[in-house]
């Protein structure tokens, strides 16, 4: 018998099947870095903290006057992304001059915003945006699943989940930053239910005029009922001339110079598109996969 199936026999006849499955799913996922997709632990987070240093670093050699910072929190649910940004920015005294605009197309969950952040959104420094975004404007069907579901998604022909379906705006990245006159966004969060391609296609024109630090999307299942792909947002990334792709995780972000197979495993987590001036300034390793489809640090210096 081949040594592998016979060392796997054995570990099968000690553990038995469905144990041994969990220990190699636990393991793979481990080493992948997609263990857990929680923003305290899957560098969504610590991405906040990485960028605003870095922009607190360009502010201390440009002018004394910096124009605002604006971030965009694209499926902000009740608001726990745009609150722990808005943290990090009070941790590093960039109070005054930055801008969140939090969208967020279901009712109870736009006023849930409203009233955890009355005093930041009476100010201005919190702007909710109560529509749904994509990659063109007009109108879309949503469906709500309750007030406090993070689920809540736009429909699609085999939508998985059950709710109440209202007609919400449509609005793009790209028309949206044309309209509220943003010269630029340090970071552009996207966490919409399986919509997440959409939403990038829809900012293809600030991201060709380099108008993006960072755009940060999260990946899973439900993007099959959307029909896309992992491999669409890497071949958008490449195809801008100013940004690299890779994984996001809580120790820096994993870059990946090519397209591989084993990318494409509807694992739940998060991805980024960074734009390429900004990589000296984060926590970034440039990846690669080997023969045995294994993704492994390239050599210091390497791409």
């Amino acid at each position: 018998m081949n040594r592998r199936l016979r060392i796997y026999g054995w570990l099968e006849a000690i553990l038995g099947r469905e144990r041994l499955c969990r220990l190699g799913r636990f393991l793979y996922f481990g080493a992948r870095r997609e263990l857990l997709n929680d923003p305290v632990c899957n560098g969504e987070y610590a991405l906040h903290d990485w960028i605003i240093a870095g922009l607190q670093g360009a502010k201390s050699e440009g002018e004394s006057e910096e124009p605002t910072i604006h971030f965009l929190d694209v499926g902000a649910n009740l608001g726990e992304w745009t609150g722990a940004l808005a943290q990090s920015i009070e941790r590093h005294g960039l109070v005054g001059n930055t801008k969140i605009h939090a969208f967020e197309p279901a009712p109870a969950q736009g006023d849930a915003i409203c009233s955890k952040f009355s005093s930041q959104v009476e100010e201005q420094s919190i702007v909710l945006c109560r529509k749904a975004v994509g990659a063109s404007e007009g109108s879309v069907s949503f469906i709500v699943t309750g007030p406090q579901a993070g689920n809540n998604s736009i429909a699609t022909e085999n939508s998985p989940i059950e709710g109440e379906t209202l007609s919400v705006p449509l609005t793009t990245v790209d028309d949206y930053a044309e309209e509220a006159k943003l010269d630029a966004i340090a970071l552009l969060k996207v966490d919409t239910e399986g919509n997440d391609f959409n939403v990038i296609q829809g900012a293809s024109r600030m991201l060709d005029e380099g108008r993006i630090g960072v755009l940060q999307f999260e990946y899973n299942w439900r993007w099959i009922d959307f029909g896309h792909w992992l491999k669409s947002a890497f071949d958008l990334a490449k195809a801008k001339s100013d940004y690299e792709f890779g994984l996001l995780t809580n120790d820096g972000i994993e870059l990946q110079g090519e397209w591989h197979h084993e990318m494409e495993r509807y694992i739940e987590t998060n991805y980024v598109i960074v734009r390429r001036d900004l990589i000296d300034s984060l926590p970034c390793t440039w990846m690669r996969y080997d023969a045995s489809n294994v993704s492994v640090p390239l050599q210091q210096g390497a791409r």
